[in-house]
């Protein structure tokens, strides 16, 4: 895997994981961005939103998404 200051990266998290509790979807969305670094990364789900998936489910994962900071 490549990861320098000129190369982002892209990001999955398993969608899976959205049928879980919010303290899973945390630690999903923070490994994910932990493996990517710290500089030009896109988390996204791998498959998009599965069919069933709780709404609340995908807001605490876009809300997480947006609170979390590389510092």
């Amino acid at each position: 895997m490549l990861n320098n200051d000129c190369t982002g990266m892209q990001g999955n998290v398993d969608p899976a994981v959205l049928f879980a509790s919010e303290d899973a979807i945390e630690a999903a969305v923070r490994d994910c961005i932990a493996k990517a670094g710290r500089k030009g990364h896109i988390l996204n789900l791998g498959h998009g939103v599965l069919v069933g998936t709780p709404e609340e489910s995908v807001a605490h994962m876009f809300n997480l998404s947006k609170s979390l900071k590389y510092a």
